[in-house]
């Protein structure tokens, strides 16, 4: 059975086994050219960085399923990463959204998708994806030639992107779901991602946006700050995790985060949501037992704003971070995410952030060793 042999190599690959993945998952392929196998191969060839298979591999996923938008995606990844901005901003708008209110406005006949070349009154703009997404893409606000529109973001950012930009009507996406009535009442909707094909052609572009672009205007509460923070030592905000299957190479190993719990200079303050208490008390991280790690972002963007620096893999506690102008040493994996460009030291994103790239054997040990090097002198 294909799918079975396909998802076997999966599994050896998320042992990383690569021998036996390759063999199970090009097996598959061979079985049965499905959509599934396709994207299968893609995924173990992006994980072993693997550019050149990678992009072959797409395009027969292209000739074989030419209406496919998950094929269409990839390549738009793949584009992205290599900087083709046109190109890839075409393909990157068929990826899929799981957001309700994004399905809804999609198939809804009475507001119309902005073509963005034409002149229209009362457009919604609408954040999709992850939250880290949403976070990244709100720096086009700075290039829209628009003013009669409203921007619709995750309701966990609403005070943070008020904040940062009270001259913008901005609603929440549980407001608008609750009230799908008040969508009909605008006359065009569009993806703030996908606004990128017309305000985003290349990296010169990003890099004339301003630094930072959010605001964080309170400060965490003292006896909060008491908690956590030590006046002796270097307070370094932390995150070691995603639940993002597609980078299960990115988390940082138990032997990781011990080698920079050791380092006596640190006071290492979390920063991760999750269920995570064993690594939290095995290796002494502060952190805010009342605090809802993953749905108060107000409190979050506080707790980074009081760190020293951040510590973070791709996550979106890179956004968070990088957003507010915080220094942030970002640890990407080999098979870096299309957002960051390949990798280099330095992200036009956000200037705040200097990314550190993982070892030939998949592991941190000469990023953490050089980031301990780098911020000895702050002790």
């Amino acid at each position: 059975n294909e799918k079975a042999i396909s998802l076997l190599g999966i599994c050896y690959l998320r042992s990383f086994d690569f021998n036996n993945a390759r063999h199970y998952i090009y097996k598959a392929l061979d079985l049965c050219s499905s959509p599934e196998a396709f994207t299968n191969a893609i995924f173990y060839n992006s994980i072993l960085d693997d550019q050149n298979e990678t992009l072959r591999l797409i395009e027969v996923f292209l000739e074989t399923y030419p209406d496919n938008n998950n094929a269409k995606t990839l390549k738009g990844f793949h584009l992205l990463r290599q900087t083709q901005f046109k190109p890839g901003w075409d393909h990157y708008k068929y990826r899929n959204s799981k957001d309700p209110l994004v399905t809804y406005i999609k198939n809804n006949n009475q507001i119309d998708e902005w073509d963005l070349r034409s002149s229209v009154d009362n457009i919604l703009l609408i954040a999709d994806q992850g939250i880290g997404d949403e976070v990244m893409f709100v720096r086009i606000l700075d290039l829209l030639d628009i003013t009669d529109f409203t921007l619709c973001v995750d309701d966990r950012l609403l005070n943070i992107v008020k904040n940062s930009y009270p001259e913008i009507t901005i609603v929440g996406k549980k407001e608008l779901h609750n009230k799908l009535d008040k969508v009909n009442s605008y006359t065009h909707y569009k993806l703030l991602a996908d606004l990128c094909s017309k305000y985003i052609i290349s990296l010169d572009t990003i890099g004339e946006l301003k630094n930072p672009y959010l605001r964080v205007n309170r400060e965490l509460d003292i006896k909060q700050k008491e908690k956590i923070i030590d006046n002796k030592k270097i307070n370094v905000g932390i995150s070691w995790h995603t639940t993002n299957e597609s980078r299960f190479t990115a988390n940082l190993t138990g032997n990781e985060i011990k080698k920079l719990s050791e380092n006596q200079d640190y006071n290492l303050i979390n920063l991760q949501y999750g269920n995570h208490e064993k690594v939290i008390n095995q290796y002494k991280l502060k952190s805010l037992s009342e605090i809802d790690y993953k749905n108060d972002i107000d409190k979050i963007f506080e707790i980074i704003n009081t760190c020293d620096f951040v510590i973070t893999i791709d996550n979106c506690i890179a956004h968070f971070s990088g957003a507010i102008g915080k220094k942030t040493y970002l640890l990407l994996p080999i098979n870096s995410d299309w957002r960051w460009f390949g990798g280099n030291k330095k992200t036009i994103w956000y200037d705040s952030i200097t990314i550190f790239k993982q070892d030939s054997d998949y592991s941190y040990t000469s990023a953490i060793d050089a980031i301990i090097k780098e911020t000895k002198s702050l002790s």
